[in-house]
Order: structure tokens, then sequence, then C-alpha cells
């Protein structure tokens, strides 16, 4: 072999060298399966503040706008991915298209976090204000992470004047078949109450807690992650 053709093999190892180093890099970065529109945390907060996020917009990280977060109206259907610590207040209701948290800790869920489907009633929030008799008025933590515990807390709101006696609760699968029942509430007064439910040793999915009395029926989403 000349010497002509040992430089031009060294010359295309070189190529092949670096073309594999970027890759690696890609890789690394995330890039391969970044998809425009993605969303990560860049620092601590609430979930409804713009300055903790930043939007993939194909080329590069940018930050959201005043007023926009993840499942906001402007980005209905976010890829989120969560770095640092972030808190969905107690009657907030998010709809995203995933969540991924590097450490579970980072999400602290006191109101309410629905995955993989579009919002199609009112929030929470907005249920219980408006509905007269009582409401679910938060569900928390939502995802319930089974590893770190199977209990979650539900806040039951009940209107002035109004007492239901008993509750009946249980928890149903996206195909609405009852998965569990839980024990009724006997008497429930006006004003808020803290109910817990155990839920830790349900598959993964999403679900449906469904409370009844006298006749009225609420329900609110939760998702279980193992």
């Amino acid at each position: 072999m000349n010497q002509k053709s040992k430089l031009r093999q060294s010359g295309v190892k070189r190529w092949l060298l670096a073309i594999v180093m970027l890759m690696m890099i890609w890789i690394q970065e995330g890039r391969g399966q970044l998809r425009e529109g993605d969303i990560r945390s860049v620092g601590n907060g609430t979930w409804e503040e713009a300055r903790i996020w930043e939007r993939w917009n194909g080329a590069a990280w940018i930050p959201l706008l005043p007023g926009e977060y993840p499942g906001g109206k402007s980005l209905p259907e976010a890829r989120v991915v969560i770095k640092h610590e972030v808190v969905i207040p107690l009657g907030e209701a998010i709809y995203v298209a995933s969540v991924q948290s590097e450490q579970g800790e980072n999400l602290q869920v006191d109101g309410e976090l629905v995955i993989g489907k579009q919002q199609e009633e009112p929030s929470t929030r907005t249920i219980a204000k408006e509905q007269g008799g009582f409401s679910i008025a938060g569900l928390y933590p939502n995802p319930l992470i089974g590893q770190q515990g199977g209990r979650a807390w539900m806040v039951l709101r009940v209107s002035e004047r109004q007492h239901y006696h008993p509750v009946q609760l249980w928890v149903a699968d996206e195909s609405g078949q009852v998965v569990r029942t839980i024990s009724p509430i006997e008497e429930v007064t006006a004003g808020e109450h803290k109910v817990a439910i155990e839920l830790g040793d349900l598959p993964s999915g999403n679900y449906l807690l469904v409370a009844e009395s006298a006749g009225e029926r609420r329900s609110c989403q939760v998702v279980v992650v193992q």
C-alpha cells in the first residue's frame, strides 16, 4: 500500500471517529429524542410560573412567555421534563401529554396532574367553586409514586348548611371497572375534610376516584406510578 492510500484511509478513519463522537454527544444531550414543543424546568417554583420553564423550538431552548406554562391554553399537549423542585398547588388541575421527573421528590402535587388526556371539563378548583353540595377539592400527592408510600389524601369540601351521610368511595380504572372499594365516610358536615386513601398497591395507570352521597356523584383523576 502506497503512502497516498495510507493517508486517505487515515483521513477516513478520523472522519468516522468524529461522526461517532458527535452522535454520542447528541444522544447524551437527549436531542435525538427531543420534539418541538417539549418543555423542561430550569428552576424551582410553582407549576404556573413561566420563569421556571424552557421550551424546545426545534433548534434551541427558549424561555416561556409570561402567562405560559405546560398544560396551559397555549401549550396544551406538552411533554415535560422536571429537574427542579416544582409544586402544583392544591386546587389546581394540570393536563399534559407526559411527565418525566429525574427524581420523584422533585415534583410535589398538592392539586391534580392528569397525564395523557386533554382537559375536557373544568378544573378541580372550578368544580369546587361552582357546584353546591359537596366536591372533591383536591387529591395529593398526584401522581402517587408507589415506592414513596401508598397513601393519598383526598380533600372533600361540603357547602355551608349541608351535611352528608354516608359518603361512598371507590376507585375505577380507565374502562370504568371498579378496582377498589374504600370504607365509606359515615358523616361529613360543612367545611373541608381530609380523607386517607390507600392506592399504592395498584398497578401503574390512570384511575378515577369517585365519591357519592344523596344522589350526588363527584370524581377526580389520580395517576399511580410504580
